[in-house]
């Protein structure tokens, strides 16, 4: 991961704060990965999914070149975080 990398940053952020991102990609438009960071490293990125619903949906793992967009902390996650924490209990 380099460190003067924006997304690489965002992602690092949201481990340390235990925040929900939404990613994108390859520009897809979409966004195809949700959850709690899990780990990032020099060319990765581990995901803990999160649905919809805010159930967790198992890992997924990303390279982080094929990464075009990551949102964190926006409405739409701290909604997910809220639905999250009510179905751990």
């Amino acid at each position: 991961c380099i460190e003067e990398d924006i997304i690489c940053e965002v992602l690092k952020w949201a481990f340390e704060n235990e925040k929900i991102v939404s990613i994108e990609m390859g520009s897809s438009g979409f966004s195809d990965l949700q959850g709690y960071v899990d780990y990032v490293d020099e060319e990765t990125v581990g995901i803990l999914k999160i649905d919809d619903f805010g159930n967790l949906d198992g890992k997924a793992t990303a390279e982080l070149c094929n990464i075009s967009n990551v949102i964190c902390d926006s409405e739409k996650e701290q909604s997910l975080a809220i639905l999250s924490a009510k179905n751990s209990k």
